[in-house]
């Protein structure tokens, strides 16, 4: 998988006990890399190498990866015990070993309503879809709400973010 210029891995959770969030899920059926703290999800389109397979890659390769300055992750069963492993620049990183929640449940339609945002969690989507390693690019996105108990949409160009909704103020 090409290494995506965004930092999605910063809306994944630092410290939290369901373990497989601790990581990026590669979907290699849809081209997607998927990261959710349970508050916010934000899913990225990815270019995948042709072996690459689906499983939930941990945060320590992609921090490897960018202080590597390396392009892909590559993900694939390991030679000897056939253990899911993502590889970068020689060095392997286990996948975990978990199920990673149904994203596609949370993304919500497209639609017009009221409803209250923490702003806190749209920054974390705007670090997650737009700060980049290099030079900054503009932030401009799409919020397509469908009604006040429903997530929230945030689009820019192929990238997808979803901010779970607030309990009332």
């Amino acid at each position: 998988m090409k290494l995506p210029a965004e930092k999605i891995e910063t809306a994944a959770p630092k410290n939290d006990v369901r373990y497989y969030l601790h990581g990026a899920y590669l979907n290699v059926e849809t081209s997607e890399l998927v990261v959710t703290d349970g508050h916010i999800l934000v899913k990225h389109s990815v270019e995948l190498d042709a072996d690459d397979i689906s499983g939930i890659i941990p945060l320590e390769a992609f921090a490897y990866a960018r202080r590597m300055k390396a392009e892909r992750i590559t993900t694939a069963r390991a030679p000897v015990l056939g253990a899911p492993t993502a590889y970068v620049n020689g060095a392997s990183f286990p996948l975990i070993d978990g199920t990673y929640p149904d994203y596609t449940k949370v993304m919500p339609e497209a639609g017009e309503v009221t409803i209250c945002l923490d702003l806190t969690l749209l920054d974390k989507i705007r670090k997650a879809l737009f700060e980049r390693t290099g030079p900054t690019s503009k932030c401009v996105v799409s919020l397509q709400i469908t009604d006040q108990h429903s997530s929230v949409r945030v689009e820019s160009n192929d990238n997808v973010a979803v901010i779970m909704p607030c309990r009332k103020m």
